[in-house]
């Protein structure tokens, strides 16, 4: 996404992503593991209750190789 500036363009390094399914399905471990690969599922993990957002960063190179900041908004819906 890109915001324009009076100057120019700047852009913005985040995304959101959105997990949905069944009840029990594995949604919060699956968000977790995203979050951190060292992450030890868990035969029983507690239910989601409505929606929980799980921000996870890391750094990536822009297209002029400048290392950013990049935010992930991990939202984990409860069973639909």
């Amino acid at each position: 996404m890109r915001q324009r500036k009076e100057e120019g363009e700047d852009y913005i390094y985040e995304a959101k992503l959105l997990i949905v399914g069944e009840a029990g399905a594995g949604k919060t471990s699956l968000a977790n593991k995203i979050k951190d690969c060292q992450y030890q599922l868990r035969e029983s993990e507690p239910s989601t209750e409505g929606i929980e957002v799980v921000e996870w960063s890391f750094s990536i190179l822009d297209k002029e190789q400048k290392e950013r900041d990049f935010k992930v908004n991990i939202w984990d819906f409860g069973g639909q």
